[in-house]
């Protein structure tokens, strides 16, 4: 609501918390784009990035997957700028067990978190 120059702007599902208050919280499935040009579409829990998703960022970066708690939490691909792509299970926005092309073009692999020397 309100200038989108100046305030998110959100479309979709949500749960009111306080019914004295109106306070609305996301909930469900929505898409939202803050105001520096970030846009997540996808399912949210308790205002979060939580269940699919999909966020790009005005660059175009690209992350599709699986959110907990507004983290990269599961199935994923992270796509650079660039086009190279990161792909596997991420916990808590970090690299789980993934391999793919960084920034660089550099093949990358992670197993249990850690990054593996090539």
């Amino acid at each position: 609501m309100g200038d989108k120059k100046n305030y998110p702007q959100y479309k979709g599902e949500v749960k009111r918390k306080y019914i004295i208050f109106g306070d609305y919280i996301l909930e469900g499935s929505g898409s939202l784009t803050i105001t520096n040009g970030e846009k997540y579409l996808g399912e949210f829990k308790d205002g979060e990035y939580n269940g699919q998703g999909t966020l790009t960022i005005p660059n175009g970066t690209k992350y599709e997957g699986k959110w907990k708690d507004g983290n990269f939490n599961g199935q994923g691909k992270f796509t650079f700028s660039n086009g190279k792509s990161l792909v596997g299970l991420w916990k808590d926005s970090f690299p789980w067990n993934i391999s793919g092309y960084n920034d660089k073009g550099e093949f990358v692999n992670y197993v249990n978190g850690k990054k593996i020397k090539q």
